[in-house]
Parts: C-alpha cells; sequence; structure tokens
C-alpha cells in the first residue's frame, strides 16, 4: 500500500515538474518577444497545452511584475495563436471538461477592444515613406521602447530550491519594438549576434568565465552580453569560493552609455552588474586610456562589424586591447587575452574588409561554432510520457538566416 502511495506522489511530482517546464518554455519565447508566427517558436503538444494554460496565464497576465511586459501589438498575436491552438486541442479531445482559461479569454478581449494606434500610424505613411522604412538601412527616428526580458538557467541557486523557476535568472532590457540596421538604430535593440554570443557563453561558461577576470565588451548597445558575463562571473566565483569574481566594463558611445546601457542596469536591481565606460572607436587616446586601466583578459563583441568605414577603429581598438602591457604578469600565471566576436554577416564585402585589417594588423583569427544551449525537460523514471515537451532554447530568435545573414563567431588573439 506504502509502495502504490509513493509512485503516486512521484508521478505527481513528475508531472507538476514538467509542467513548470512547459510553461516556462512558453513564458521565455513570449517574454523575449519572440515572433509567434516564426518557425522557431516552440509550442508543446495538445495535451500538455491544455494542463499548462492556467497556471501559463497566471505567469503571464495575473501578475504586477509581468504588467510591465505588457506590449498590445504583440500580445494580441501571441494571445490570438494561443488561444486558436487551445480552441484546436480542445475540438481534438471532445471532452466537455476542458475550455479556454477565463483570464487568456478575458486579456484578448481587452487588447481587442484598445485602439489600434501603432498601425494607424504605420498606414499614415505615404508609399514611399513606407517603403523607406522596410529598407535594411534607415535613417527614420527609432521606433518607441518596450520591456523584453531574457530568461537563461543558473546553477547556483542559494535557496536551494528544485523549482524549475527558482533556477533560472533573467535580464531585463528596454527594446525598440521594431528596428533596422543603420545610423542610430545599433543600440535599438539586442541583435541576433548577441543572442548567439550569449548562448554561446552559457555552454562555455567554464571555459571562458574565470573568477578574476576582466572582460570588456565592445559596442554594448542595450547591454545583455555584459549584463549575462557580470551574472556568470559572479555565479562561478560563488560555486569556486573565490575572493573574487572579476569585472565586466560594458563600453558604447556617449549617448548609448546614457540612453541605453545605464536604463538597464536600473532595470536589474539585485543581480551582478558591469562597469559603465564611454568608448568611441574613433577617438585614440580616450580608448587607449581606458584600455590602459582596463587591461582586458577577454574582449567580447556582437554585431559590431556592420560598417565598413569604421572596421579600421575596431581593429585598432582590438589590437590595442591585446597587445601585452608591462604590468603583464610574466610567469604565465595570467592568459594571454582573447577577443570573440559574433557577426551578421549581411555584407559579405564589410566582413572581408574587417578580415583583411586584421590580418594586416598582423592578428591571428580562428572561426568559432556559436554553440546553442538546450534545456532538455526534467528527467523521469516514473514513466511519464514526454513526448510534445520541447527543450528550451535561451536566447532564441526569430532570426533567419537565408535571409538576414549568416552569425559568424570569430577568436581573436596577438601571437
Amino acid at each position: 500500500m506504502a509502495s502504490t502511495s509513493s509512485a503516486v506522489e512521484t508521478q505527481k511530482k513528475t508531472e507538476e515538474a514538467i509542467l513548470e517546464h512547459v510553461r516556462l518554455l512558453i513564458q521565455v519565447q513570449y517574454s523575449s518577444r519572440l515572433p509567434v508566427r516564426s518557425k522557431r517558436f516552440r509550442w508543446p503538444s495538445d495535451d500538455w497545452l491544455l494542463k499548462v494554460q492556467g497556471p501559463l496565464a497566471q505567469a503571464l497576465f495575473d501578475s504586477e511584475e509581468t504588467a510591465t511586459l505588457a506590449d498590445t501589438s504583440y500580445d494580441k498575436t501571441f494571445l490570438k495563436a494561443l488561444i486558436s491552438r487551445i480552441e484546436r486541442a480542445i475540438q481534438a479531445y471532445q471532452e466537455e471538461e476542458h475550455e479556454v482559461d477565463p483570464l487568456l479569454l478575458e486579456r484578448y478581449a481587452e487588447l481587442m477592444a484598445m485602439p489600434s494606434s501603432s498601425r494607424s500610424a504605420a498606414m499614415s505613411l505615404n508609399p514611399m515613406d513606407r517603403l523607406s522604412s522596410s529598407m535594411p538601412f534607415s535613417s527614420h527616428a527609432p521606433p518607441p521602447d518596450r520591456m523584453v526580458e531574457y530568461w537563461f538557467p543558473c546553477r547556483s541557486n542559494a535557496q536551494g530550491s528544485s523549482s524549475i523557476e527558482d533556477m533560472w535568472r533573467r535580464i531585463r532590457l528596454c527594446e525598440a519594438s521594431s528596428a533596422l540596421v543603420g545610423s542610430g538604430t545599433t543600440a535599438c535593440k539586442t541583435w541576433e549576434a548577441a543572442l548567439r554570443l550569449a548562448s554561446h557563453l552559457l555552454c562555455h561558461r567554464d571555459e571562458l568565465v574565470q573568477p578574476g577576470s576582466r572582460v570588456l565588451e565592445l559596442g554594448s548597445g542595450t547591454g545583455l552580453v555584459s549584463m549575462l558575463m557580470a551574472y556568470l562571473m559572479s555565479d562561478n566565483a560563488i560555486e569556486e569560493g573565490a575572493k573574487t569574481a572579476g569585472s565586466v566594463y560594458a563600453t558604447d558611445l556617449p549617448v548609448v552609455v546614457a540612453s541605453k546601457l545605464q536604463p538597464t542596469i536600473d532595470l536589474n536591481e539585485g543581480i551582478s552588474r558591469p562597469q559603465l565606460c564611454s568608448l568611441d572607436w574613433s577617438d585614440p587616446e580616450s580608448s587607449s586610456h581606458l584600455l590602459e586601466d582596463v587591461q582586458p583578459t577577454l574582449i567580447l563583441g556582437a554585431d559590431i562589424v556592420f560598417d565598413p568605414d569604421i572596421c579600421q577603429h575596431l581593429v585598432r581598438v582590438l589590437y590595442d586591447a591585446l597587445r601585452p602591457r608591462a604590468s603583464q604578469p610574466s610567469d604565465g600565471s595570467e592568459p594571454a587575452p582573447q577577443a570573440l566576436i559574433a557577426s551578421t554577416v549581411r555584407n559579405p564585402s564589410t566582413y572581408s574588409r574587417f578580415l583583411a585589417l586584421l590580418d594586416a594588423a598582423g592578428l591571428q583569427t580562428e572561426e568559432v561554432k556559436l554553440d546553442r544551449l538546450e534545456v532538455e525537460p526534467p528527467t523521469t523514471a516514473s514513466g511519464a510520457d514526454l513526448h510534445g515537451v520541447p527543450t528550451i532554447l535561451p536566447f532564441d530568435s526569430g532570426h533567419d538566416e537565408a535571409i538576414e545573414g549568416v552569425v559568424k563567431g570569430l577568436r581573436i588573439w596577438l601571437q
């Protein structure tokens, strides 16, 4: 009898853990505003979707904390897709006890009753304006900001909780609702190369994240990579009992530091954060002073190779950051500095120019495969069916490499 009761309890806990994984699967994608129509959006099977809709509705639409993430346009699209899938699942099961969660229907009705100001504003543009604003390089002013969250798994858990959610952390950012690559827009959102680099850092945290390291990010933009790196260094230091976690420096032009990086810092109280520094690559004197002060052991950059006119300045900064310092230990106790740059190759000639300039400067390069982290559903010994329970991809997006450019990783060092 006791054995049967124990088996039932184990089965219950297993299903709860899987259900929490499924909820987090959808919440991670929703919070990062992954396009619902993208082929990369991962949905669970119908049976798990019916089970999770209640907890999901509570997590997304019945919390003051998540209310700050409200985005009328995205929420309409998301809820329409979610409710349609739930209705199809109900029809497939043909069971009367199933119905769409009332909170989901209530929230969708509220959104549909709101005026679609963004759509009407877009339609008010004349045809030439609409054409211009759709071009890859646009001089239009950046669109309004919206809040997004990027969730990622951690390893240290001070509370000792076995809850999946307690084993994840999140980074909040202000991003433009849409943005195009061009002058004045590069810091408006977190681009694909930053997301891929962030995932790669998670995969290789033990190799790249060392206590006491000095990490410098070039062109930090919204600050995702620097925020993640600061957290990982602190987390690793806690695990290893190190006295110091090291330092992370997020750098960009002064206007970006003030308008994007500082708001990111303000939004993420309670977790480790990088130091903010202004850095203009075209100003050799100020950049040299900063690099001399920081003396980085690891230089990171994401989507910073997009303008052929600044490639030369970027290579000079990289060379200056990687060159040996007189104060650098000569006993080999500190590894030689290296850079890891992730780039979305939209214009092959620009990327080729960057590689040629690196070679001319005497810098060594090696192409690096940027790995993606996948979080598997909870393991089960109770026979629970995991079919239809997808893995979670932190820092995923709807980026289509065939259309928007291949993302490449590059390791750079000075021989």
